[in-house]
């Protein structure tokens, strides 16, 4: 039973410890280094090229007016082949009529049926083309954060193959009054980048939207349904298509282009922890860091060096060191114990994290892991801490 009272309350006291631990929940924008960095001048320029989807264009027009003067051709011995049908059959009606009036009654002939009838041009089924992708729409999609538009830098070179491949496939599901016939359009729409640098020559080469494709058109009741509404529907559906498809490519082609080459602005969320006041042991030093942390966390985004957040950063990891002056990991009751000195090592190496000193923040990185209390939540902080550091610091020492 003491045994019991005695763990009870040994949960009791940190449970009463860790209510004191304050997450200061922060968010802050820091500028993304490329990992594929330009080297030379902030300027850019974009290349579309056209020509496969143009020549596509081209071939598949050529051949719909190959099929439109095969029908015309067909239609005209098709018109050949019912008059001699239609003489043959008045010239046997002519024998007949003047059989009957000598009096001499024989069977009437019976027409012959028509040839059968090739189709007209207008019902074949127009080339489906690519819509034409324009400068505009691309300039307006595609921005080099950190670079200004002009020539003589880097050139962002874009070889859309347009529309490829593209027919409809028919899926029937259900049985009875439930059956239903779904219409999907598979399709490709392929493109390739490159960024070429004059003094590097190609830094990336990749290639987008690759692959089939497949969309739902719509459910039917009936085949018939949508043979309906094929008739006014169909090759406005293609337009969209294509228009939905493109933004989402521009989309991923300007997400990539600044995620190698550019210098986005990104969001980050963390914490910053303090200490309330516990038990006549003052924390006041932990908010004066906090707040200078936080201020210098808030200065990131302004430029890549981060020289007027790193001032703030170096004055919080000044207050933090000089409390872990005070850290006996042994004594619960000191006020730098060892949840103290664990939560103040992940401060420190987040802060030098940001200050791009590698090093000082691994080496508090590996403190808070190792510290006996530091097997739950805090070494969790600074094994993620780990991982993004080495994130930073590859597209860090890329730019170097």
């Amino acid at each position: 039973m003491k045994k019991i009272l005695l763990f009870a309350s040994i949960l009791i006291a940190g449970a009463s410890f860790a209510q004191n631990v304050d997450d200061q929940k922060i968010t802050f924008n820091y500028i993304q280094l490329p990992s594929n960095p330009i080297k030379g001048p902030k300027v850019y320029s974009i290349e579309l090229n056209h020509d496969k989807y143009i020549a596509a264009n081209e071939d598949s027009l050529n051949a719909f007016e190959a099929k439109i003067t095969l029908a015309e051709s067909q239609l005209v011995t098709w018109i050949e082949q019912k008059k001699k049908v239609d003489q043959a059959y008045l010239l046997e009606m002519e024998k007949w009529q003047k059989s009957v009036n000598a009096g001499t009654p024989v069977a009437q002939p019976v027409k012959p049926p028509y040839p059968e009838m090739p189709k007209l041009k207008e019902e074949l089924d127009e080339p489906i083309l690519t819509t034409d992708i324009t400068e505009g729409t691309v300039d307006a999609a595609v921005r080099l954060e950190g670079f200004t538009k002009g020539d003589g830098g880097a050139v962002i070179k874009i070889n859309f193959e347009g529309l490829k491949n593209a027919s409809v496939e028919k899926k029937i599901s259900g049985t009875g009054a439930t059956t239903k016939y779904e219409y999907y359009a598979k399709y490709e729409m392929p493109v390739t980048i490159t960024v070429e640098v004059p003094s590097q020559g190609i830094i990336v080469n990749e290639n987008i939207n690759f692959g089939q494709k497949s969309k739902l058109i719509n459910k039917f009741d009936s085949e018939y349904s949508y043979d309906y509404w094929r008739i006014d529907n169909y090759n406005q559906f293609w337009v969209t298509l294509q228009q939905q498809e493109l933004t989402s490519i521009l989309s991923t082609i300007n997400t990539m282009v600044n995620d190698k080459c550019g210098f986005p602005t990104k969001a980050y969320a963390t914490e910053i922890y303090t200490i309330k006041k516990h038990k006549g042991q003052d924390y006041g030093d932990l908010i004066d860091a906090y707040t200078q942390a936080k201020a210098g966390y808030d200065l990131i985004y302004k430029d890549v060096s981060k020289s007027d957040a790193i001032g703030k950063l170096k004055k919080a990891a000044a207050i933090w060191e000089k409390a872990l002056q005070e850290s006996d990991v042994n004594d619960s009751k000191a006020r730098v114990n060892d949840k103290v000195t664990a939560l103040i090592y992940v401060n420190l190496a987040e802060a030098y994290m940001w200050m791009d000193d590698w090093t000082t923040a691994d080496s508090y990185m590996q403190k808070a892991k190792i510290i006996s209390v530091a097997a739950g939540k805090y070494k969790r902080e600074a094994e993620d801490l780990e991982s993004y550091m080495k994130y930073l610091k590859d597209r860090y020492t890329a730019n170097q």
